[in-house]
């Protein structure tokens, strides 16, 4: 009944046509993105791809654990109807058997259903429905305030770019100490290369922010994955910082994107004040279970 593969084993096409079709897709389970952020992936697979579960697995002396790969916030069970609760354990003990080692796997929001006991990660998520004139009434104030302040100052231009590599510098001027060692080049050129296969699939869409030099101060990167718009990667510096560069960045998706049905993933944060800087725009919680 339950298939696992190693990724070279896996038949990709059939593997991505379930992620696509599932009512639960997200981009981090694609063949092609796994293969960039992880290429040594393995999986679990139902009857013939009917339901599939990507396992980020590292050896050490031979023994498999699950890792966490950077640039994928949540995994699990995918499908394009709800399974039966009986097939969902099937998974879960699988997977509890197979590993040794205990590592944290993240499944995904609608993995929920399942899991009512496990442990949740934070994500959030903003809807975009309605007219940006209803969505700036749901921010804390301290957001309105601080994006009239700063559309009031203008001293910041917002401009759409490709320049990926200039958001990454712009975040790295604010990284020190612990973050060097975990954002190194390697994480960097991974990105890079993460970007410009995705722009071959889907949409990518970058801004960055100037100051009056023609500087830039802070910058996001967005994947446009159907109805989802996913914040993949920011950067500020401390003149961005200074001059509320961000939250201008924020303003100027939420006006491009409202009334438009689509929603907005943040992708969550469990740093308390990452969370709460997001919290001021009026996103709710989509959370995510982990075992």
């Amino acid at each position: 009944m339950l298939l696992h593969l190693k990724s070279k084993d896996i038949d990709k096409q059939k593997w991505d046509t379930c992620i696509l079709q599932s009512i639960n897709s997200l981009p981090y389970a694609l063949s092609w993105y796994l293969d960039i952020v992880h290429p040594n992936w393995e999986a679990i697979i139902y009857k013939d791809y009917e339901i599939v579960m990507p396992l980020p697995v590292k050896y050490k002396m031979g023994i498999p654990y699950l890792t966490i790969p950077k640039y994928i916030q949540q995994l699990g069970l995918f499908y394009s109807s709800i399974p039966e609760q009986s097939i969902v354990d099937t998974f879960l003990t699988y997977l509890e058997k197979a590993w040794y080692i205990k590592k944290p796997y993240h499944f995904n929001y609608h993995n929920r259903i399942f899991l009512p006991n496990y442990a949740l990660r934070t994500n959030l998520v903003l809807t975009m429905k309605e007219e940006y004139a209803v969505l700036k009434t749901k921010m804390q104030y301290r957001a309105r305030y601080t994006i009239r302040k700063a559309l009031s100052a203008n001293t910041v231009e917002i401009i759409v770019t490709d320049d990926y590599q200039a958001i990454i510098s712009i975040f790295q001027q604010s990284k020190h100490g612990e973050d060097i060692q975990y954002w190194n080049k390697e994480s960097y050129n991974l990105l890079l290369e993460l970007l410009n296969t995705y722009n071959k699939y889907f949409v990518v869409e970058s801004y960055t922010a100037y100051n009056k030099d023609k500087e830039p101060i802070s910058g996001i990167i967005l994947l446009h994955y159907y109805d989802r718009i996913i914040l993949i990667f920011t950067g500020t510096n401390i003149e961005g910082r200074e001059q509320k560069a961000m939250p201008l960045l924020i303003h100027h998706v939420l006006q491009k994107y409202a009334s438009s049905n689509k929603i907005i993933d943040f992708e969550g944060s469990n740093d308390a004040n990452l969370a709460l800087f997001w919290k001021q725009f009026g996103v709710v919680e989509q959370n995510y279970p982990v075992q």
